[in-house]
C-alpha cells in the first residue's frame, strides 16, 4: 500500500467528514474493555491535544489532524494518545494528599 501525503485542502475535507462521535465510541468502548472502568468516557474537545481527569479521556481532534500526512497517521497518532491517556488513568496516583506535606 502506498501512502500519499494529504493537502491542506484535503485534510480540511477529511475533517469536516470525519465523524467524530463514532470515533470516540470506539476508542471509548475499547477503553471500557481494556480497563474494566464501565464509567469512562473518551470526549472530543479545543484544548491541549490529549488529557485525562482520570473519568474522562479528552482528544483533540482536529487539532491532531494537523500533524498528520493521511488517514492511516491520523488514527495511528488517535489511538496512540488515547492508549497513553487510559494508562495514566490506569496507573496515575491521583491522590493528592501528598501535596499537602
Amino acid at each position: 500500500m502506498v501512502l500519499q501525503k494529504l493537502s491542506n485542502g484535503e485534510i480540511l475535507n477529511l475533517i469536516q467528514n470525519l465523524d467524530k462521535n463514532k470515533l470516540c465510541n470506539i476508542l471509548e468502548l475499547t477503553d471500557k474493555l481494556l480497563s474494566g472502568k464501565t464509567d469512562l468516557k473518551v470526549m472530543d474537545t479545543n484544548t491541549g491535544l490529549a488529557y485525562t481527569d482520570n473519568k474522562n479521556i479528552f482528544l483533540a481532534l482536529q487539532e491532531i489532524l494537523k500533524f498528520c500526512n493521511n488517514q492511516q497517521d491520523f488514527l495511528i497518532i488517535v489511538k496512540g494518545l488515547n492508549y497513553h491517556e487510559l494508562a495514566h488513568s490506569l496507573y496515575t496516583d491521583y491522590d493528592l494528599k501528598w501535596l499537602k506535606k
